[in-house]
């Protein structure tokens, strides 16, 4: 498993934020800091003082994976 994260640009990110309907701005910018800046998860968690965990689990969503087991969620149909 590879624990490289492709950055984003900072509005990609703001359009993923809002798909997602994230609320926590703690975790928001500690997945900025990742996705964006390119921080690691564990550099991020310290930072702005998240649960490493909750991030894990926050990004892996983020990335269309299951937090859990690491499979592709399903896209919803229509």
């Amino acid at each position: 498993m590879s624990t490289e994260i492709e950055t984003i640009t900072e509005e990609d990110f703001k359009k993923l934020v809002r798909a997602h309907a994230m609320r926590s701005e703690k975790m928001i910018e500690a997945c900025r800091l990742v996705f964006v800046e390119g921080e690691t998860r564990r550099a991020a968690s310290i930072a702005v003082a998240v649960d490493y965990a909750s991030l894990h689990r926050t990004i892996r969503k983020l990335q269309g994976h299951c937090p859990h087991c690491g499979q592709p969620i399903p896209a919803k149909s229509a």
